[in-house]
């Protein structure tokens, strides 16, 4: 007696082949091509020149959501006084925004300081949001912008660090004449996390007090440097850039409304 078959998942498969819910991806060689054969919203994708009948979209049509993400970056930096950074850029695709109500496309910038060292570090974080323009032409608007972001984080990070290096130099005059213990450890603290800025900034100071005058350590106030901290958990730390991005829309809306009222009292 034959042994008998289940149903459509075992028995003959080159006599029979089964055909595919209408929703599912299916890839197909085609003359040494790939052919993505996907069903959105009515409309297929097929590569050039293929010859099938079937209506692909134009250059200026929507692509679907998950088309609209290219391939970020993961960049080593090291600053011109040697401290070690990784970027980290990440196109996260269409996102609905709550503080808005509306879709945009984020890109997600992440920054470590000390990268692969015990005292490694988030320094900076920023989230970018664009128009939620579902096309290939947007796409490679935002490939572009992540390359411009990488620059633009180099710089900040150059500029943060020149920050920290005044601010070291003041710690340590101010020291010098008071002999205070908390800006002792205050700069011992700098010591740690930025060993190469804060030799700099010694070197600098030596330099500067054999060529000069001596000043008054003590009256000479360390200026403030304004920094975020940003936690190295993921769901803490995108509380931090979302207050971050309400402020900025918050930033961006009172100078267009002073820009109006310019413009209106003229």
């Amino acid at each position: 007696m034959p042994t008998p078959q289940a149903s459509g998942l075992e028995g003959n498969c080159t006599s029979h082949r089964m055909r595919p819910p209408a929703d599912w991806l299916r890839e197909v060689g085609l003359s040494a091509k790939v052919l993505w054969v996907k069903k959105i919203g009515g409309v297929i994708d097929r590569p050039e020149g293929h010859d099938s009948g079937i209506q692909g979209p134009e250059e200026d049509a929507l692509l679907p959501r998950h088309r609209c993400k290219v391939m970020g970056l993961n960049q080593n930096y090291t600053s011109r006084v040697g401290t070690g950074y990784h970027i980290q850029i990440e196109d996260r695709g269409p996102v609905f925004d709550d503080a808005t109500g509306e879709w945009v496309r984020r890109v997600n910038t992440i920054v470590y300081a000390s990268y692969g060292e015990p005292t490694a570090r988030i320094v900076h974080g920023r989230d970018q949001d664009f128009p939620d323009r579902r096309t290939l032409e947007h796409n490679g608007f935002i490939e572009g912008r992540i390359q411009e972001t990488v620059g633009e984080a180099r710089k900040l990070l150059e500029e943060r660090e020149a920050r920290q290096g005044a601010r070291i130099k003041a710690l340590l005059l101010h020291y010098h004449g008071s002999r205070d213990e908390l800006v002792k450890a205050e700069f011992d603290e700098a010591n740690r996390l930025y060993p190469f800025v804060f030799a700099k900034a010694w070197q600098e100071l030596k330099a500067e007090r054999s060529a000069a005058e001596p000043i008054e350590e003590t009256e000479r106030p360390a200026p403030e440097i304004e920094e975020t901290v940003y936690p190295l958990d993921t769901d803490q730390r995108e509380v931090v850039l979302e207050i971050e991005r309400v402020r900025e829309e918050l930033e961006r809306d009172l100078a267009k409304l002073r820009e109006a009222q310019g413009a209106g009292g003229r």
